[in-house]
């Protein structure tokens, strides 16, 4: 191996110059990647291109590096300054599908993984066995949307109404109205923990049992703070107070935000943010959060975590356990109407469990929302908070934000934060920025000229 050229490969910065759209952002923004596997898809994508200027024949990336290479060659400059690096020009040869080809990709399929794993080492599953981030996760998609299990259920609700009417109406009038409303108040409740307690079990085991490669296991802190929290405006409190901590801005006595004239930027999210305060000059932090959460480098959080929720409620895992869920509900909500029906066909006082079924229809209603969220909102973070161990010092504030919330801010800066929300309405809040990201769950996230051989094109070695 090289080290002396693989060195200058691993260093160049595809950021370089920083700016509020760059490079990581871009690629982030148009495949719904998360930050940590946007980063590390680059460095495969340098690895492989190291690959194709040191080796003699042709090489071929994986569907996820293509897409980094595919949109490197959009960046004309960037690229010819790589090339440069190397040695030589890597020209990228689609597939044409033809039967010659297939044989060819395939071998530099073959041939690529050797030489990787003779010069890298093991080369990580999630970046060169899956098509996509979402592949990992091994989550079949539902072979129904929720919306129509939903609809389902409920016309089998209505269909269901006159057999229980008369299979429980001789049942129903030995049972006095007092003692049926607590019988049901109380299977209500026994069901709705013994449900929370099954739907805990099976996602924390879905959890431990997914494949350790997948990229929700290598969340960012911003990114988690997001998925507990719902509000993108939640991610910059932890950096505006190491911004602070360092003295790159400064609080003013009316609330206002102001950059420090000497203050150079850690990276391009620190770049954002005090270009943002330096073009305002002085700024209330709300409407400086709303300002940044509509930045490409920030609404990317929201994006491809929005993209893992959709991913996860359309998997064929939750379509399961949600229509398990809602068909117990509706046994319970079952017998409460047909008391109901019961008492109406009797002429007898039903006010009070007219009011006790409206209540379980509400309640069921907001348990089947909770249960919707219950993986991003509670049980992944969850399990980042049971085994997450500190390894950069840079994480530290971040993971404790997330992990302990306000009580790791600064003492300066925590009235700003209460202050942003009692002005939340400053704020966009958690809402998707650019285009939708439902088609693309579950999707590939590579390119359309794959082939058989599981990758599209190769670098050939040769130079200009």
């Amino acid at each position: 191996m090289d080290q002396f050229l693989w060195k200058k490969i691993e260093e160049y910065d595809l950021d370089a110059p920083l700016s509020e759209f760059g490079f990581s952002a871009r690629l982030a923004k148009e495949n719904f990647w998360a930050i940590n596997f946007t980063e590390k898809a680059i460095l495969e994508y340098k690895k492989f291109m190291y690959l194709a200027a040191t080796s003699e024949l042709m090489v071929s990336p994986s569907e996820v590096v293509d897409v980094v290479w595919h949109l490197h060659l959009v960046y004309t400059q960037s690229y010819n300054d790589l090339c440069k690096i190397l040695g030589k020009r890597i020209e990228h040869v689609p597939s044409t599908h033809n039967r010659q080809e297939i044989v060819k990709f395939k071998t530099a399929v073959d041939r690529t993984k050797n030489t990787y794993e003779a010069t890298f080492g093991k080369r990580p599953e999630a970046f060169w066995e899956y098509n996509d981030p979402f592949d990992s996760l091994e989550l079949p998609k539902a072979r129904f949307k929720l919306r129509s299990v939903i609809i389902f259920c409920l016309l089998g609700f209505v269909v269901m109404i006159a057999p229980f009417y008369f299979l429980l109406r001789p049942v129903y009038a030995h049972i006095d109205n007092p003692d049926f409303l607590w019988y049901l108040i109380l299977l209500a409740l026994a069901t709705f923990i013994a449900l929370q307690a099954y739907n805990q079990v099976k996602i924390k085991r879905m959890l431990q049992t997914r494949h350790k490669v997948s990229f929700i296991f290598d969340l960012a802190p911003m990114e988690l703070i997001y998925l507990k929290t719902g509000k993108l405006a939640e991610i910059f409190h932890a950096r505006m107070n190491n911004l602070l901590d360092y003295k790159k801005i400064f609080l003013e006595k009316d609330n206002k935000i102001v950059k420090n004239k000497n203050a150079k930027p850690y990276d391009a999210m620190e770049h954002v943010i005090l270009n943002s305060i330096e073009h305002a000059g002085k700024i209330h932090y709300p409407i400086l959060l709303r300002q940044l959460s509509q930045k490409p480098l920030f609404s990317n959080t929201s994006n491809s975590m929005d993209a893992l929720k959709k991913y996860f409620l359309k998997s064929k895992f939750f379509g399961d356990l949600f229509l398990l869920n809602f068909s117990v509900l509706l046994v319970v909500l079952m017998l409460g109407f047909t008391r109901l029906v019961t008492g109406v066909m009797r002429d007898k006082p039903v006010i009070l469990i007219l009011l006790l079924v409206i209540c379980l229809f509400i309640f069921i209603a907001i348990y089947l929302y909770r249960l919707s969220i219950y993986f991003t909102k509670f049980a992944l973070p969850d399990h980042y908070r049971d085994n997450y161990k500190p390894q950069r010092e840079m994480d530290t504030v971040d993971w404790g934000y997330f992990t302990l919330g306000s009580s790791v801010l600064a003492a300066a800066f925590i009235p700003l934060v209460r202050y942003t929300e009692k002005n939340d309405s400053y704020i966009t809040g958690s809402s998707s920025h650019g285009s939708s990201c439902g088609s693309s769950c579950g999707s590939s996230g590579g390119s359309s000229c794959g082939s058989s051989c599981g990758s599209s094109c190769g670098g050939c070695g040769g130079g200009d």
